[in-house]
């Protein structure tokens, strides 16, 4: 599942992702911008999400994004985040998940690599 944090707008590197998910076959659903930590986790639960991206792209917003995260965590979902907001590094400390970097083709791997059981990976992937 991805989504944008409660203060973003900007959507086009989330739909880049799903479209490098989706060419992998890998399932996803965008929710779209500005969606609340609480539309987050209601909509994870739902669709019994294996993992959710969180985005953010402005720093003012990024605090808001947090508090997604932060919510997402605690459902015990795999959670993940990206956008301009984390690219320092010092903003990503303390936070709950991981970092998906700034690129889509990586993140994509990232995701796709972590999300997926180590027996359905096979031995090259695993390792």
């Amino acid at each position: 599942m991805l989504a944008c944090g409660p203060r973003d707008r900007h959507m086009v590197d989330l739909e880049s992702l799903a479209l490098l998910l989706r060419f992998r076959r890998w399932p996803c659903r965008v929710l779209g911008a500005r969606i609340s930590p609480f539309a987050l986790t209601i909509a994870a639960q739902a669709a019994d999400a294996t993992g959710v991206v969180v985005s953010s792209t402005e720093v003012r917003g990024r605090p808001y994004a947090v508090a997604s995260l932060e919510a997402v965590d605690a459902l015990d979902i795999p959670v993940f985040f990206a956008g301009d907001a984390f690219e320092p590094e010092d903003s990503r400390r303390q936070l709950p998940g991981r970092y998906l970097g700034t690129s889509s083709e990586g993140a994509c791997t990232l995701l796709i690599n972590t999300l997926t059981p180590a027996a359905q990976q096979g031995p090259t992937a695993a390792q």
